[in-house]
């Protein structure tokens, strides 16, 4: 990156959106930003609220713990919560989840397979395919490889769930070829950690530079969940981060834009969670937000037609809802892909304008790669 690598960080990135604005000849932003495009939607909107036309932020992160916090204290609130919901959805769903005919409830699942992923730590899973495919699936694989990502995105739980019920009876086949052999996010480049830690408190004015003091800041926030573990590298790489800080952006509250943002979130979003949302909510003016009532990462991890029409009515005319909304998911979370790769309506609509948009929130939802 060389003397360009301080400059890689959001702060910069939301003044090249200027650039784009002016290239183009436009005066305000539109913007529908999700996950990480939530922390630049909200720094746009700090530094040049006068051109905040119509921004959207949906899977939104804490931009105060992003900027200025060690450890980020609210990313895994709802991680087990939307778990729980992967393996409640499973029994609603019946012969559509494939783990639901190991056990007799919820619970007596959940123990099923937490005691099936535990022996993994000291016995992993050795699977032969061919000459050329073979590996192992260790404990670490399991739950962050397999199940961790799939939280985010409910259409791929059927996979997920047949997947891990043929492991456990024995054919771990189909669970190396899709989550034993390669990354889960289909990130390349070192762009991501460049941003993260340009932006944030990192390095040694900032963190301790021992191990054990290290250590003991991580191993109880670590211990908070289940699911904390897998971020637990880049706290090291956060820790010796040589590059220094070239940004003055400081989060604030009472930020009045050209025009309120639009604030979306589920009810259990797995890193994103509804208090984040919440927090934005609180820090820009006559914001609002929309709740989808249901689980993964951003609005558009679920079908919704009723956060559609508020979608759409905010970037057409700027409306927002009157106060807090709440919108309901349209169908089952456990759908038997087809044969013929195509997706099929989970609800029926009268208006076949909706009906439109409910096939088209299906697909998105399928095929949306983080």
């Amino acid at each position: 990156m060389g003397d360009y690598a301080p400059y890689i960080n959001t702060p910069q990135t939301a003044a090249d959106m200027n650039s784009i604005l002016d290239a183009i000849g436009q005066s305000g932003l539109v913007y529908w930003g999700f996950s990480y495009g939530t922390i630049l939607g909200q720094t746009y909107a700090t530094l040049f609220p006068e051109r905040s036309e119509r921004v959207i932020i949906d899977g939104v992160a804490n931009q105060f713990i992003w900027y200025e916090g060690l450890l980020d204290s609210e990313t895994f609130i709802d991680t087990e919560n939307v778990w729980e919901g992967f393996l409640k959805e499973c029994f609603k769903a019946g012969k559509d989840c494939a783990l639901s005919s190991l056990a007799a409830s919820k619970d007596s699942l959940k123990t099923k397979l937490f005691s099936f992923i535990e022996k993994l730590k000291h016995n992993p899973l050795s699977v032969y395919v061919n000459n050329t495919i073979y590996g192992t699936l260790d404990y670490e694989t399991i739950w962050y490889k397999a199940i961790f990502p799939t939280l985010y995105k409910p259409s791929n739980w059927y996979a997920l769930a047949d997947r891990l019920a043929k492991m456990i009876q024995g054919n771990a086949t189909e669970a190396l070829l899709s989550y034993g052999l390669s990354g889960p996010w289909n990130i390349e480049g070192e762009s991501t950690e460049f941003v993260t830690y340009n932006d944030g408190a990192s390095g040694a004015s900032r963190w301790p530079q021992d191990r054990e003091s290290l250590l003991d800041m991580l191993i109880p926030y670590e211990n908070e969940s289940l699911f904390a573990p897998a971020e637990y590298g880049g706290y090291y790489i956060k820790q010796q981060w040589l590059i220094p800080r070239t940004h003055k952006y400081v989060p604030r509250v009472g930020v009045k834009t050209a025009h309120p943002l639009l604030i979306l979130s589920t009810t259990y979003d797995p890193v994103c969670p509804l208090q984040s949302a919440r927090s934005a909510n609180a820090a820009f003016e006559g914001s609002r937000i929309v709740e989808v009532q249901g689980y993964g990462h951003c609005s558009i991890s679920a079908p919704s037609t009723c956060l559609a029409k508020h979608v759409r009515e905010f970037l057409y005319h700027g409306t927002l809802p009157e106060s807090y909304a709440q919108c309901e998911v349209d169908g089952p979370y456990f759908i038997k892909p087809e044969e013929d790769g195509k997706v099929r309506p989970q609800k029926h609509f009268d208006d076949p304008e909706e009906q439109r948009i409910h096939l088209a929130q299906l697909e998105l939802a399928r095929n949306w790669e983080w």
